[in-house]
């Protein structure tokens, strides 16, 4: 009689405390594929010079010169500017070109 009455009770608290763990939540979060990661893919812009004079630029963090004729790839992160460095009749100093920007890679930017 004792027994049975003990077994009860511990069946009992067993079942009490095992009926919250099945509702609890998973401990793993859920972790999609198919997210974006944090990186961001560089942008290709081609400038392509189109006047008699050599042309600076800076773009980004780095400066290069567009020779007359010629075009000049760079690579830039989404947000970086590009910057004129040569005073010329349609562009001055500290002028910005262009904007890096998702829709503008693989753009060819002539400079007039």
């Amino acid at each position: 009689m004792f027994n049975r009455r003990v077994l009860t009770a511990m069946v009992l608290g067993a079942s009490m405390l095992s009926v919250g763990a099945v509702y609890a939540a998973p401990v793993a979060g859920f972790a999609p594929f198919n997210a974006p990661s944090g990186k961001e893919k560089p942008v290709s812009l081609n400038f392509h010079n189109n006047t008699s004079e050599p042309i600076k630029i800076k773009a980004g963090a780095s400066e290069m010169t567009v020779d007359p004729g010629k075009t000049v790839a760079v690579k830039l992160a989404v947000g970086e500017k590009v910057i004129s460095q040569t005073d010329s009749p349609n562009y001055h100093v500290g002028d910005v070109l262009a904007t890096a920007a998702k829709e503008f890679d693989n753009a060819v930017i002539t400079l007039n």
